[in-house]
């Protein structure tokens, strides 16, 4: 009977002890998952207004529409635009 007791006494504590570093694991992952999300998220902001700068150069440089109703080099202006609009949707919130 006490050796019962005592087995499993120490089974509960290594089921204590197996839980408390699980525990401990998980939130570390949750804290290392929250950070990824902010670093992707700067990044995906930063990659938007980059987008975005180029699009309104090239509308400077191309201030007749010449080159965007060009077939060949209007090709580049529509991607450009495609990916400013595609990056818009990952933004959480965007300034424009």
């Amino acid at each position: 009977m006490w050796l019962l007791v005592i087995l499993l006494g120490i089974l509960l504590g290594i089921s204590v002890f197996v839980n408390i570093n699980i525990l401990k694991k998980l939130e570390n992952s949750e804290i290392q998952y929250e950070s990824d999300i902010v670093v992707a998220n700067t990044t995906l902001s930063e990659l938007y207004a980059r987008i975005k700068f180029i699009r309104d150069q090239l509308k400077q440089l191309d201030d007749r529409g010449s080159f965007e109703a060009d077939d060949e080099i209007g090709f580049f202006f529509t991607e450009v635009k495609k990916l400013e609009t595609l990056l818009e949707e990952f933004l959480p919130e965007n300034d424009g």
